[in-house]
């Protein structure tokens, strides 16, 4: 069996507090995925545009945020436009 390197005990506790970072980064993400997932079933302007194909809630609600009231548009022609 090879030696372990004098530095191995430092990189492990280092490896393992990444990887504690990572589990609470992974959580925050997860409860803000939560939120706008909420927010856009709540929003029957952002469930319309997530049936369009590559459009999602977060991205739904992105373009109601830059566009505002979309329902003077007559089409969805007329809203790119």
């Amino acid at each position: 069996m090879a030696p372990v390197p004098a530095a191995l005990p430092a990189l492990r506790r280092g490896a393992g507090g990444l990887l504690r970072l990572l589990g609470v980064l992974s959580a925050e993400l997860g409860a803000v995925a939560r939120r706008v997932q909420e927010r856009a079933k709540g929003d029957p302007w952002a469930l319309l545009l997530a049936t369009m194909p590559g459009m999602g809630h977060p991205t739904a609600l992105l373009v109601l945020a830059e566009t505002g009231d979309i329902s003077p548009f007559p089409s969805g022609r007329a809203l790119s436009s």
